[in-house]
């Protein structure tokens, strides 16, 4: 049986459905809404004349260019039909909390040889000693559990929401696993219907962050678990 969910991304994507055990994750349908990206902070000025001593606070704000974001919404639907994808009957779950997105750098053959993600396992301009690399992402573990997936000590990242006009770090959790038989990383983010999204005035279901360099096309392919 088949399940799918609607994401909205901002990154290059492309998509895959399988079909598989109800169970476990399977393809997601993918409707594209918006792609943005901020901008590098902007130089300041201040006029000061001989003889004056000013004391200035300088903060620089710098676009990453080795992670890329995904957000929006998700909904898990379940049918029985033919093989022409005629729907003989259907069942919505529009309330997808404790379900699962995973984003993945390959194809997925075998979901039971997940294991947490570890700095040797990720793309290389993410390893280094930068300020946004892996380890200070992914900066803290805990046990990442779905319907059908139970692994202990599991990096994650808490993304920023912006809840009541204050922003700072929320709930939204991306997991940092990796797939053994295929050799791929996958990027799991928890779903919580309608949480505060990182702009505000705005809901989502999820937020994922995902390794990405700048000006250089990076290819997930989509999965959705139903809680």
């Amino acid at each position: 049986m088949n399940k799918y969910g609607l994401l909205a991304l901002i990154l290059t994507v492309l998509i895959i459905s399988t079909s598989i055990a109800i169970a476990a994750p399977t393809g997601g349908l993918l409707t594209i809404l918006s792609t943005e990206r901020g901008s590098d902070s902007e130089a300041q000025s201040f006029t000061t004349q001989g003889g004056n001593v000013t004391e200035a606070t300088i903060v620089g704000r710098v676009i990453t260019d080795r992670w890329a974001g995904f957000y929006g919404s998700a909904t898990g639907q379940i049918f029985a039909g033919d093989g022409s994808g005629n729907t003989y009957f259907q069942w919505t779950t529009v309330d997808m909390t404790d379900g699962v997105i995973y984003a993945s750098d390959g194809q997925v053959n075998d979901w039971l040889n997940l294991r947490p993600a570890v700095v040797g396992d990720m793309p290389g301009f993410v390893q280094g000693v930068a300020t946004d690399n892996f380890a200070a992402t992914f900066s803290s573990t805990e046990v990442f559990d779905s319907a059908s997936l139970t692994i202990p000590a599991t990096p994650y990242a808490l993304s920023w929401q912006n809840i009541s006009g204050t922003a700072g770090v929320g709930n939204l959790r991306t997991y940092a696993l990796h797939d053994d038989s295929d050799g791929n990383n996958i990027f799991a983010g928890k779903i919580i219907d309608d949480a505060a999204s990182f702009a505000g005035g705005e809901t989502v279901d999820y937020q994922i962050i995902v390794p990405a360099q700048t000006a250089v096309d990076t290819t997930y392919w989509f999965y959705l678990e139903m809680p």
